[in-house]
């Protein structure tokens, strides 16, 4: 399937030490977030084709992140849970992030 959304950072209480948005400032993985709603949308490779789940919520640069599932179409409809975001470097660069889904109907 494919995931669609988008993020807004935040840094709660802080100024945003990413490096990326600051350059010159010290990068602080602790205290970034990211204020994330997207739509997972699975396709033919699953039982699911066509059904979607929209998630909602705060993403971390550091650790594991509980994101909430806030309702889904088709196969989907009526559900509610969590998705579970764990970022992970790679060593060319660049971040992936490790998806576990927990959906109830």
């Amino acid at each position: 399937g494919r995931n669609a959304g988008y993020c807004i950072r935040t840094d709660p209480g802080k100024p945003d030490w990413s490096g990326k948005d600051h350059p010159s400032l010290p990068d602080d993985p602790a205290n970034n977030w990211g204020q994330c709603t997207w739509t997972l949308t699975f396709n033919g490779e699953s039982d699911y084709e066509g059904s979607t789940l929209q998630v909602s919520g705060r993403e971390s640069d550091d650790g594991t992140s509980a994101i909430a599932v806030v309702g889904g179409t088709g196969a989907f409809k009526g559900a509610w849970g969590e998705l579970l975001t764990t970022p992970e470097p790679q060593t060319a660069g660049g971040v992936l992030f490790r998806q576990v889904l927990e959906i109830r109907k």
